[in-house]
């Protein structure tokens, strides 16, 4: 009776061998250790092997298991009757499924290269130094001509050798199937004969491409035929008729047939037409199904032999305005994977770049190299391999500059690149011991939900004896703005300075004493890009929330003791703000007449302005459509149109 495993079980008494069916042994396990002691260990030490997880992934004794594994392997490929059946036997499926795929250009012996079981064994091998070898490939490494090939190999000459890459034209498949499958493919002989046996035995249309394996062998026995369905019409159908004359010599099509000539542009004649169907034409001639004049059907390849962009209407060849790299260009480009620099592409297209530009698919901007975001906004990569991160007592680095910027005293605003952002969001206190200073306050822009200003008018309502209905008296008006931006914390050095900026604003909402004791409230100044710009008000309501999805400081240092330069604080902090604004303008209705007076609107409302005194309300507005000034004369149908 078969030895049945359970917790009273001693596992120390389990034997291996006779696992297979007829009393048979398999020979596993291939690697046998000594567990005189292993199950004496903790439940919490067992797979550790040894070592902190630092420069190798699961400690020193990794190397030692990942020769295990080899090992293994070994012994599982050399194992089977006969010995070694069943390494043979995976190699070989290896290599079917290899030839059963699609070749490509890049494709080797095999069409995805041939399976070396000794890269299998060396992957396993250095597993535990991070390496990552090809699996396809007689060499794995991928570093030499044996390895598998890829499209950027054979495109490379510097690889493999003008003699090999595709930019010699024997070589390049796009021009081999021009030159042998689209441009002479009717115009000589065999053509002529493919067409003709298709006519007479109603076959479909030839083969365009044929390779060996693939999806229409039978593993890998046999070819994947890839059939030529040509559906171009009119005069760029190579097999239109324009003229009947006499066709192949005294051949006669027939129509009624439903033949391949069915799908060509032929001339239709009510009077030998047959059930609706193309009509039965007797003499014309092969040769004119294909116009040989030069390439005529074909002015907008972009490649010919010997010239990667040929002479060619660069407006009809690249309709939409688009423009590219040419063939020599994209040789040249040195992959960023292989020490290559990142450039500015729109500044080196040099086919149809004027076209391009002046169409708007090649537009103008900022170098994204010279003048990124990240630079722009003083913004650095958190995971950016020149930060030092070895140490997490002494910090890494400030990410986001803003957020590490202190608060500062001045009577203007630093705007030097220190506080560029996309949009402009700060507090500024005003001293009110010295108004002419103030104390300002810098985040990151980075809202947290809508930003909602509103402005109610107050109408109170009375009635007229012997009237049923409400009348109304203007009472005033009110604006309340609300908004929410979030605070989020990306090194240790940003911490410190983010929570004391949140303190010193939750501090405005405290009274501020005068020298004679008198209590004060404080002014805000708020700006908000170009809608809010240094416009005074209150903070009426000022919330701070944690969310549960925040992560939080635990503040220790190398060793794990206690951190005296970090506190325990959450990364995140969203913060909810009541604001209303202090007019710097006699609030009231914008008069007729000011609206066309250049500058003239003193109600802004709405700031449009980057400078207190420099806003965009004036006279003429690019682009605006006006009334004209006698507005109740103006008839109802024109004012229509002109709105």
């Amino acid at each position: 009776m078969p030895l049945l495993i359970n917790l009273k079980t001693n596992l120390k008494s389990l034997r291996y061998g006779h696992d297979r069916p007829g009393g048979g042994s398999s020979n596993q396990p291939y690697i046998q250790v000594d567990t005189k002691n292993s199950f004496d260990l903790a439940t919490e030490e067992l797979g550790i092997n040894g070592g902190t997880d630092y420069l190798l992934r699961g400690g020193s004794l990794t190397p030692q298991k990942s020769l295990q594994d080899v090992s293994r392997l070994g012994k599982w490929g050399l194992d089977g009757t006969p010995p070694g059946i069943l390494g043979l036997l995976f190699t070989a499926k290896q290599n079917v499924l290899s030839e059963t795929n699609v070749r490509t250009q890049a494709g080797g012996i095999l069409n995805q290269g041939v399976y070396n079981p000794l890269s299998t064994l060396a992957q396993v091998g250095t597993v535990a130094f991070g390496d990552h070898l090809n699996k396809q490939g007689i060499d794995p490494t991928g570093l030499t001509p044996l390895s598998l090939i890829t499209y950027s190999d054979i495109v490379n000459p510097k690889l493999l050798g003008n003699a090999f890459s595709i930019k010699a034209t024997n070589n390049n498949r796009l021009v081999q199937l021009a030159h042998k499958k689209i441009k002479n493919s009717y115009a000589d002989g065999v053509g002529v004969s493919l067409i003709k046996n298709n006519i007479t035995n109603g076959e479909s249309s030839p083969s365009f491409i044929s390779y060996r394996g693939g999806p229409g062998s039978v593993l890998g026995v046999g070819k994947t035929n890839i059939k030529f369905a040509d559906q171009r019409t009119g005069e760029s159908n190579p097999l239109s008729i324009t003229s009947p004359t006499q066709f192949y010599g005294t051949y006669k099509p027939n129509f009624e047939a439903g033949s391949y000539l069915k799908s060509f542009a032929v001339p239709y004649d009510d009077n030998k037409s047959v059930s609706g169907v193309y009509s039965r034409l007797t003499n014309f001639d092969i040769n004119n199904l294909i116009s040989t004049d030069g390439g005529k059907l074909y002015q907008n390849n972009v490649y010919t032999e010997g010239n990667t962009f040929p002479e060619m209407n660069l407006p009809t060849a690249f309709t939409q305005g688009a423009a590219t790299f040419t063939q020599e260009q994209l040789i040249e480009k040195e992959p960023i994977s292989q020490g290559g620099q990142l450039t500015d592409f729109r500044k080196e297209v040099t086919v149809n770049r004027a076209y391009a530009e002046k169409s708007g698919m090649l537009a103008k901007s900022p170098d994204y190299q010279t003048k990124n975001i990240d630079q722009r906004l003083n913004y650095f990569d958190p995971g950016s391999k020149v930060r030092d991160r070895s140490s997490y007592t002494k910090g890494s680095g400030i990410v986001d500059a803003i957020n590490g910027l202190y608060m500062y005293y001045n009577s203007e605003v630093n705007d030097t690149g220190a506080t560029n952002d996309l949009v402009k969001f700060r507090f500024a206190v005003i001293d009110p011991n010295e108004p002419g200073n103030k104390t300002f306050v810098h985040f990151r822009a980075f809202f947290n939900g809508a930003i909602s200003d509103n402005m109610g008018a107050t109408w109170n309502s009375f009635k007229y004896q012997g009237r049923g209905e409400d009348f109304f008296q203007y009472g005033g008006f009110s604006r309340d703005v609300s908004f929410g931006f979030v605070v989020m914390a990306q090194s240790k050095e940003e911490l410190s300075i983010m929570y004391q900026k949140l303190n010193y604003l939750q501090s405005t909402l405290a009274p501020n004493y005068s020298d004679a004791g008198y209590m004060r409230g404080n002014i805000h100044q708020l700006t908000i890009g170009g809608y809010f710009y240094e416009t005074p008000g209150v903070i009426t309501a000022l919330n701070y929330t944690m969310p549960e999805n925040s992560t939080w400081e635990i503040g220790i240092n190398d060793e794990g003791d206690s951190d005296p330069t970090v506190k325990e604080l959450a990364h995140r902090i969203e913060v909810q703000v009541n604001f209303k604004p202090i007019h710097r303008f006699i609030p009231e209705t914008i008069q007729p007449n000011e609206l066309f007076s250049a500058g003239n609107i003193k109600q802004r409302f709405i700031s449009l302005a980057n400078k207190e005194d420099a806003g965009l309300y004036a006279n003429e507005i690019p682009g605006a459509r006006k009334l004209p000034s006698n507005l109740p004369n103006v008839p109802e149908s024109a004012t229509s149109e002109q709105t």
